[in-house]
């Protein structure tokens, strides 16, 4: 349905057709920077073939975005009509766009210089998407398209389906429209099965070769507001569920990883003496300056300690004590209980300012296997009668969530290890349900 007038050849998915406005904003100096951004920029001290970027993810997203565009036209009775083409490309470029607001050290930066600001990386990329005129000018240029930059800002600011910008399809409702937000941002979204299959591809993992995202894709169903799943393609979904879970365990919390993670953020943390992050934050034209190596080619920044350990992988860090917590799947609030900034509060309290900077715990942004909610994926018959919730005919029996909970220290204060132990697992063990209360 679309005109591809180029090839890019990936090592995940081969050959993937591009546009001509798809190129124009992949030529865009905003987009370029992504090459300079790495995918997994911490795990990369752990798995050194995880080399890949932003900008290939970004693409792979794209591709898969296509197969989903193509079914969900088909199944709204798009298809040979120039609407359906619009849809297929407004989705890809939706995902071709969504990790444009990623800084460096990506997640990195956005939780140790984005979130403070009250900001994300979706709400970068939506400034800048509106802000940039190369991007503007390669959507303006292509008036066929039929919308405009601001409909793509709109689209990643998107937190849920109620909020997907409606471009308006002749006989299709508008309810059903918003369905495409689960494309970027739902439970089998093409940004979530790329990053699974290329992450486990260059880390070497390998937990997700083989997902069929294919199957997925064509095997979607626009509902109101919502994406459902033929039951047919319920054994590619739960590929899905098992890679993430291990690939969460194995690659994303991977000890050394997070080890990684709390060096970068003491460098980015130190480097705010050299970079005026607020004001490129607030400055999309300035942003786009900002990759991994604007940070790590700086000679003022690195001289600093953080730096110097990062260059030459010194990781100050060990792991001394890890918890697996169970999560009931009818309680997720227990999630709370889990922050790290009130759970680091409350062990310093316990130990002491003696120990400030030697030992911290860190808990994950997400359990290893998500918490779906009960109508979170609808499984479809092919007579288009819903069946059940996913939970209920699939993975219903795994009652519980998990999450990692680990204490580092500092590896030259290992001598007071044995009292922080000792009081992580009375934080941990013991307190759950009076920490959760202290919480709120």
């Amino acid at each position: 349905m679309l005109t591809y007038e180029h090839m890019i050849k990936d090592p995940v998915h081969g050959y993937i057709g591009i546009t001509r406005a798809e190129k124009c904003i992949i030529d865009t100096g905003a987009f370029q920077r992504l090459r300079r951004t790495l995918q997994l920029p911490t795990s990369v001290y752990v798995y050194p073939g995880a080399v890949h970027t932003r900008f290939a993810h970004s693409i792979g997203a794209m591709h898969i975005a296509s197969a989903f565009g193509e079914n969900i036209a088909q199944r709204l009775g798009l298809v040979g009509r120039d609407e359906g083409s619009r849809l297929i490309q407004f989705l890809r470029l939706a995902l071709l766009l969504h990790d444009i607001g990623h800084g460096p050290f990506s997640h990195s930066f956005e939780e140790t210089i984005l979130y403070p600001m009250g900001v994300n990386h979706e709400i970068v990329g939506s400034r800048i998407i509106e802000s940039n005129d190369e991007i503007a000018s390669c959507i303006e240029e292509n008036k066929d398209l039929g919308f405009t930059p601001k409909d793509l800002s709109r689209a990643l600011l998107a937190v849920g389906s109620e909020d997907w910008p409606v471009l308006g399809y002749s006989g299709v409702d508008q309810e059903m429209e918003k369905s495409l937000f689960y494309v970027l941002k739902g439970p089998f979204a093409a940004d979530l099965l790329d990053y699974l299959i290329r992450d486990s591809y260059y880390t070497g993992a390998g937990y997700g070769s083989g997902i069929d995202w294919e199957r997925i894709a064509r095997s979607t169903i626009p509902l109101h507001r919502r994406l459902g799943i033929l039951d047919k393609a319920v054994d590619a979904y739960e590929h899905v569920l098992i890679a993430r879970f291990h690939m969460f365990a194995t690659v994303y919390y991977h000890k050394t990883t997070r080890a990684v993670e709390q060096l970068v953020s003491r460098l980015l943390e130190e480097s705010k003496s050299y970079i005026d992050y607020r004001e490129m934050v607030n400055n999309p034209s300035r942003y786009v300056e900002l990759d991994d190596t604007y940070i790590l080619g700086n000679p003022s920044i690195r001289d600093l300690e953080p730096c110097r350990m990062l260059l030459n992988r010194k990781i100050p860090y060990t792991v001394v004590e890890e918890k697996r917590l169970q999560i009931p799947r009818r309680n997720p609030l227990m999630m709370l209980a889990l922050d790290r900034g009130f759970l680091n509060k409350l062990l310093l309290e316990k130990l002491g300012s003696n120990y400030s900077g030697v030992v911290y715990i860190d808990t994950p942004r997400l359990p290893l296997n998500p918490m779906l909610r009960d109508d979170e994926v609808l499984v479809i018959s092919g007579d288009r009668r819903v069946i059940k919730g996913f939970e209920e005919m699939s993975f219903g029996t795994l009652s519980h969530s998990v999450a990692i909970v680990r204490l580092y220290m500092d590896k030259r204060h290992l001598d007071k290890r044995e009292q922080a132990v000792k009081t992580f697992r009375e934080i941990i063990e013991t307190s759950s349900m009076e920490t959760l209360r202290s919480f709120y």
